[in-house]
């Protein structure tokens, strides 16, 4: 069966080593032969392999680089079997969200993305511009600070640039790696 998974990602699995019996768990097996596979052609992925405790479960976590179909397939070198996960890589659709607070001096706005698992704090970098309703560039606000532990990222300007009353969106560019989300947030400062 086929898992859903978000670029960007970790794919996180699972697989038991058994015994000759068939039944029981193997524990402290650390001989593995991994192929990663996208689309039908092999891939230099970067993986790792730990066991759960001591249960003679182990867990395989990769990162895929690109949308598409995945295959892991693990062979366990000591008594030949193998275990196989295949996952469809697909790109999240991001919305984006941001709320804006100002001292008088300085408006800082807090921006986030979520996909359809709530809150993407798996984006790694994000810029965000403010532009008027006409789509014309008022300031760049640059990199955002983050991402904080809750996944939001920081930005700020000097207030002077804005003006009461006007609506303002915020153009933004979330990545990971080298994908990237583009997305609008809407503002107003008011008197």
């Amino acid at each position: 069966m086929t898992r859903d998974v978000i670029l960007g990602q970790a794919v996180v699995d699972q697989f038991p080593v058994f015994a000759d019996d068939g039944y029981s768990k193997v524990s402290g097996e650390s001989s593995f032969i991994v192929n990663i596979w996208k689309d039908a052609v092999l891939q230099v992925a970067s993986y790792t392999i730990t066991e759960i405790g001591t249960s003679g479960e182990y867990k395989i976590t990769f990162t895929p680089s690109a949308e598409g179909y995945w295959a892991c397939e693990v062979l366990i070198n000591s008594n030949k079997q193998l275990w196989f996960g295949e996952y469809i890589v697909s790109k999240a659709d991001i919305e984006f969200s941001s709320s804006m607070a100002e001292d008088g001096a300085t408006a800082r706005f807090t921006v986030w993305g979520e996909d359809v698992h709530g809150r993407a704090g798996w984006l790694t970098s994000m810029t965000a511009e403010v532009r008027d309703a006409s789509g014309a560039l008022v300031v760049s606000l640059g990199s955002g600070i983050g991402p904080s532990p809750d996944g939001t990222f920081l930005f700020t300007c000097l207030v002077p640039v804005l003006h009461y009353n006007v609506p303002y969106y915020l153009s933004i560019v979330a990545s990971n790696g080298s994908n990237s989300w583009v997305g609008n947030c809407g503002f107003v400062r008011v008197e």
